[in-house]
């Protein structure tokens, strides 16, 4: 029960790694929102790229290497 929130981590991960193509390609589509949804896709980048570090990290500490 303790791990589980890995399992929601990756969940995040894989719903940011989805909606990124889908925001920037409605930037091009929507260009009166366009800086809000740029703003929105960058922002969405960078939690996915915490969430991809979080874990690596987790897992380097559970099997012992750190």
């Amino acid at each position: 029960m303790a791990a589980l929130w890995h399992y929601h981590a990756v969940l995040m991960i894989i719903i940011f790694v989805v909606m990124a193509p889908i925001q920037g390609y409605a930037q091009l589509k929507f260009t009166s929102k366009a800086a809000t949804i740029r703003n929105i896709h960058r922002w969405s980048g960078r939690i996915t790229l915490a969430l991809i570090l979080i874990i690596i990290l987790s897992w380097l500490s559970l099997v012992g290497i750190i």
